[in-house]
This record gives C-alpha cells, sequence and structure tokens, in this order.
C-alpha cells in the first residue's frame, strides 16, 4: 500500500483476519508502525503469542462470542485485509463444515457487511495449492486451477464468491 492510500483515499482503519497467524502478525506489526488503527477479528482460542507485544495497540473481536456486524457498528473500517483460513491437508467428514464456514461462509459475511456499512476495500490472500503442480515449480496467476485439497476448492469457491461483489455490486 504506497503511502496508505487506495486511489485517492486514506486508509487510516484496517480490519484484519488472520492477525495472529505468521503473515498477519506480521502485516499487522508493520502497519501499526506506519500509524495505521487496526482492528482484528480472531477466535477466543486464537494462539496470540505472535501478536502479544503489541496487543494493546489494537481492538480486538473474538469472532466465535461476537456478532461480526459489531465490529462494523462500533468502527469506521476503510479496508478489510482476509488472511484468515482453516487449513488441513486432508480432509475427513467432520473437517467439511469448518473449512467452508471459515474459507467461503464467513468472508462473504464480511463482503455483506463491507457492503452495508460501505468499506470499498477488500484484500483476500490465495493460495498456491489451487493451481496445477508444474514440474519446474513455476506458477503464475494465469496457471490453470486444479485444487489439491478441499481447502484449496474452498479458496476457489470464495473467489467466485468475491466476483459477484466485484462485479454485480
Amino acid at each position: 500500500m504506497p503511502h496508505g492510500r487506495f486511489g485517492n483515499k486514506m486508509i487510516k482503519t484496517i480490519l484484519i483476519t488472520g492477525a495472529t497467524g505468521f503473515i498477519g502478525s506480521h502485516l499487522t506489526r508493520k502497519l501499526l508502525k506506519e500509524g495505521k488503527n487496526i482492528i482484528i477479528l480472531k477466535r477466543s482460542s486464537s494462539k496470540i503469542n505472535r501478536i502479544e507485544d503489541f496487543i494493546e495497540k489494537i481492538k480486538t473481536y473474538n469472532v466465535d462470542t461476537e456478532q461480526l456486524e459489531k465490529v462494523f457498528q462500533e468502527n469506521e473500517i476503510d479496508a478489510v485485509m482476509h488472511l484468515a483460513t482453516h487449513y488441513i491437508k486432508k480432509h475427513g467428514p467432520k473437517d467439511i463444515e469448518p473449512t467452508i464456514s471459515t474459507n467461503v461462509t464467513f468472508p462473504a459475511e464480511l463482503l455483506e457487511l463491507m457492503k452495508r456499512y460501505n468499506v470499498k476495500y477488500f484484500i483476500n490472500t490465495g493460495s498456491a495449492f489451487v493451481y496445477e503442480t508444474k514440474e519446474d515449480g513455476a506458477i503464475q496467476e494465469t496457471t490453470n486451477k486444479v485444487p489439491y485439497n478441499l481447502y484449496a476448492s474452498s479458496k476457489i469457491a470464495f473467489e467466485e464468491v468475491l466476483k459477484h461483489y466485484t462485479t454485480n455490486e
């Protein structure tokens, strides 16, 4: 984000999902250093060891105990950065619901609330697991999508949901 802008709009408050993970914790730390107001969504059971040294500087909501809309009601959010995911290499029957819920339903609910509260900017993270594996290991966005597992399929499914919100709304 050059100078914290999307187009001509200054981005001040960013909602981040997945901030307790490896990439999310580093992104959150960097954005805090840039002077951004950070709000994170996490589970009440999330390990916060990666963010505990700065957790007092951010606003947190537990998505499993609080209404998601409350986050949008209480804050003037400029952008959402969605890094949260439910990854499982091999799934069993009990893994289907949490994978679809976390990787498709939850971010779709975020998009719906963004629409309602006029939040214009959404950054989604994808996965290399959605792409066909090549002998040389090279992956480009034009590489064929051949999902490696249910997780990868759920990431592709959400990309399709996201297309709806960017082209039909």
